[in-house]
């Protein structure tokens, strides 16, 4: 992962989850899927991340054996887990938190609440965050992570609104070395973050009015996203 955010973006099996729908299929009729925490701790509320599904998530002529892609029964397993940040964050310092929570737009109050309940969380849990420039040639820091991932598990590497802060050059460059790496590559970037990822998005980006990310699983995009995964729209 990089970007870990203090850790809060490494723990995705202890959050809850909401996807909802306002028109499920022809019927019309909401639809609403809870996916509970895989991961509980004693005394802490995991909190709950809510989405909206936008567009077609249902069978077509076109696609019949397409069905229902709405959100998954479950949230993977979680066997071993570690972030790269330039500079890494604890969640259990007090000043961390508090500076953390000082980036949150004021009048969004359930942005907030929800940043406590993970830090608290993350504070707890103390995934491993090393210090790593993505922008160093080579990025030998994160060949030195991907050394320690045990060879039985399956690699995921992880980003979301990190890559903008780097120079055109590095950008390109971190990207031919994740294709290159073995396991999968999840991105949500900006769509001009990544031109040559985010191609064939240009069409559905086009039309957009509202800000959003590009969801790409191995270099290829699978959805339009909403900043902090407010909503999804599958391409």
């Amino acid at each position: 992962m990089f970007g870990a955010a203090a850790g809060l973006c490494l723990l995705p099996d202890h959050y809850a989850y909401r996807y909802r729908t306002d028109a499920f299929g022809a019927t019309g009729a909401d639809r609403t899927t809870d996916i509970s925490a895989t991961v509980s701790l004693p005394g802490l509320e995991p909190p709950v991340l809510d989405c909206e599904l936008r567009g077609d998530w249902t069978t077509t002529s076109a696609e019949p054996d397409r069905g229902w892609l709405g959100p998954p029964s479950g949230i993977p397993p979680v066997a071993w887990r570690a972030g790269l940040d330039l500079n890494p964050l604890d969640a259990a310092d007090p000043d961390t938190t508090a500076w953390l929570q000082t980036l949150v737009w004021p009048e969004h109050h359930e942005r907030r609440a929800r940043l406590r309940q993970a830090g608290a969380l993350a504070a707890q849990v103390k995934p491993r965050i090393l210090p790593g420039d993505l922008s160093e040639p080579g990025v030998p820091a994160l060949h030195r992570l991907v050394e320690q991932v045990p060879g039985d598990l399956t690699l995921v590497v992880f980003h979301t609104a990190v890559l903008a802060y780097l120079p055109d050059d590095a950008r390109l460059a971190l990207a031919d070395t994740l294709r290159e790496l073995p396991g999968h590559w999840v991105s949500q970037e900006g769509v001009n973050v990544l031109p040559d990822v985010h191609r064939g998005a240009a069409e559905a980006a086009a039309e957009m009015t509202e800000p959003f990310f590009v969801q790409s699983v191995d270099g290829e995009p699978t959805a339009l996203v909403g900043p902090h995964g407010a909503w999804i729209q599958p391409l």
